[in-house]
C-alpha cells in the first residue's frame, strides 16, 4: 500500500498511523510504502500556501 502523503501535524499522528497500519493488515496488505510532503519552493507549497 503507498501511504501518501503523510502530511505532518494533519495525518502523521501515532493514532491516524496505527489505524492506518491496523486497517491495512486486516485487509491482507503486506506492505506498505510512506512518503512525507515535500514543501519545496514551487508547486506543492505553493498551492498548499495560496489555495
Amino acid at each position: 500500500m503507498f501511504l501518501l502523503p503523510v502530511i505532518l501535524f494533519l495525518t502523521n499522528s501515532p493514532e491516524i498511523l496505527e489505524e492506518s497500519i491496523v486497517s491495512a493488515g486486516e485487509v491482507g496488505v503486506d506492505f506498505i510504502l510512506f512518503g512525507g510532503m515535500m514543501l519545496k519552493d514551487g508547486g506543492q507549497k505553493n498551492y498548499i500556501r495560496n489555495p
